[in-house]
């Protein structure tokens, strides 16, 4: 029961990162110039903080009790690596005054593929 807690609490967290991750970035197109903005990226590492967690949190419900089902892992590499190219791009032009049209776009096309795998894998 306890661990049922824990993942369900950890998926609502999983869930505002991405509200803020995919929010921030989409509220950042409308200014000029583009800007990285760091609660953008703060989410972001929500979102990856509280997948990590939460792909634990399932192994150990699987490992006590089989009729859990195991997360996909290769959906989880994908959302991993997805996640992780946003931060890299994020993190590499925070400080800039201003950030490329293309690079933007990508990190926010990248937030949005990230929903869409999420829901149609």
């Amino acid at each position: 029961m306890k661990r049922d807690l824990v993942y369900e609490f950890l998926v609502v967290l999983h869930f505002i990162g991405m509200a803020g991750l995919v929010g921030g970035l989409i509220v950042g197109v409308a200014e000029k110039p583009l800007r990285v903005k760091k609660p953008a990226l703060h989410s972001g590492l929500l979102v990856l903080l509280a997948g990590i967690f939460l792909v634990i949190v399932n192994s150990i419900q699987h490992a006590s009790d089989s009729s859990v089902e195991m997360i996909d892992h290769g959906k989880i590499g994908v959302k991993l690596l997805v996640v992780i190219i946003i931060l890299v791009l994020g993190f590499k032009n925070l400080n800039k005054n201003e950030v490329a049209k293309k690079t933007y776009m990508t990190m926010l096309a990248l937030a949005l593929l990230n929903i869409l795998v999420a829901v149609f894998w």
